[in-house]
């Protein structure tokens, strides 16, 4: 059937979350290469956008350390929040 929304994870149901890939109209487990799962809007996206950086061990998009307003990956931030240095 048509759902408006993919999902959310229900753990005690066993119900694992799933995320919108636009490009078929399908909720999915795991976003499809060359695609990455965004957790805040459970849509499967290219390019995460900042502050997250495209995890490719797990195909999401994760979080950049608190201080950096963009990174590459984790331990290397591209952009720094007001008052922080590289």
């Amino acid at each position: 059937s048509c759902v408006a929304n993919c999902p959310d994870a229900n753990p005690s149901l066993g119900i694992l979350q799933t995320y919108a890939m636009d490009n078929i109209n399908k909720c999915v487990l795991q976003c499809i290469s060359p695609y990455f799962a965004f957790p805040p809007t459970k849509k499967c996206v290219v390019i995460c956008p900042d502050p997250y950086y495209n995890s490719g061990s797990d195909k999401s998009c994760k979080r950049c350390p608190s201080l950096c307003t963009s990174c590459a990956f984790y331990t290397f931030c591209t952009g720094c929040v007001a008052g922080s240095y590289f």
